[in-house]
């Protein structure tokens, strides 16, 4: 080989290698900026999320417990309560100032889509909204058993009789004496959930956000999916780790089979993992095309 072509090689590369080290580096860096701007932005979206998902439940506990304190239930249904018989002549219309007037105004607002009052003693469910439920035993519902003490939320569970998944509070239903004659519970809307999980920033289009239990059921319905609540287990990277009582990033394939930048975050007091993904395609685009 000529020396000039030697030349030309050596002065080509030496032209080149400091641009492709640069380029690089460029693309390193850019790439490592969009990963930590879209890392902070999930991790914002499912702090959010959670603050929403308290607030929702606070909202519903504070009406049971304003339903079960007030001036009604307290005083005028206490004691028909306590000596109340369904084959009495009076349920018809006990029945019906439960399920038709007195709360009903209130149910719509806050979301509740069942109200029903079990005896103390057995839980036997007295009266509902849904008067299919009257006559049915809940005495060892978790909602039963510790709402004749506290105020208690039964976090999202399958429920049989309903064939379909639940939420319900408890709460101590006592008269003007202070003792003990029921348990008011309200059954709340899960679309309720489902509306605060399909929000979004609109910054994102692959942007989604769901809720799984310690099962690996989807709890509210990812974007991708129909009828996957509480039927269709995920089994991901992300859900994974949340299971393990974990909160933290990703980089994992989602339930679709396709690579998501995912924050995953454990909800301790309802049981449930909290995760945000994005699709890496949409959040790598840009530094793709530079």
């Amino acid at each position: 080989m000529r020396l000039s072509t030697k030349l030309s090689i050596l002065f080509l590369l030496l032209s080149v290698a400091p641009l492709g080290i640069l380029g690089y580096l460029a693309y390193s860096n850019g790439r490592g900026t969009i990963e930590r701007e879209t890392v902070d932005r999930l991790r914002s979206i499912n702090i959010l999320k959670e603050a929403q998902i308290n607030r929702w439940i606070h909202d519903n506990t504070r009406t049971m417990e304003i339903l079960a304190g007030g001036a009604y239930f307290r005083e005028k249904f206490a004691d028909e309560v306590a000596q109340h018989d369904q084959g009495h002549p009076s349920h018809p219309s006990i029945h019906r100032e439960v399920s038709e007037q007195y709360p009903k105004p209130v149910m719509e607002q806050a979301g509740l889509i069942e109200l029903f009052v079990l005896r103390a003693d057995d839980g036997l469910i007295l009266v509902s909204t849904d008067e299919r439920q009257e006559g049915k035993y809940r005495e060892s519902m978790p909602y039963f058993v510790n709402g004749r003490d506290r105020t208690y939320v039964q976090n999202v569970y399958y429920s049989m009789a309903l064939q379909q998944p639940a939420m319900t509070i408890g709460t101590p239903l006592r008269d003007g004496r202070g003792r003990l004659v029921g348990v008011l519970a309200g059954r709340v809307d899960l679309t309720d959930l489902s509306r605060i999980m399909e929000q979004t920033s609109g910054l994102s289009q692959t942007e989604k956000t769901y809720l799984v239990n310690t099962f690996n059921f989807f709890v509210t319905e990812p974007p991708a999916g129909k009828g996957f609540t509480l039927k269709k287990s995920v089994q991901t990277e992300g859900v994974q780790a949340a299971l393990s009582r974990r909160s933290g990033i990703g980089f994992y394939e989602d339930y679709r089979a396709v690579p998501v930048i995912g924050i995953y975050h454990w909800m301790e007091e309802r049981e449930l993992c909290l995760i945000t993904e994005m699709d890496q395609s949409e959040a790598l685009a840009p530094i793709h095309a530079f």
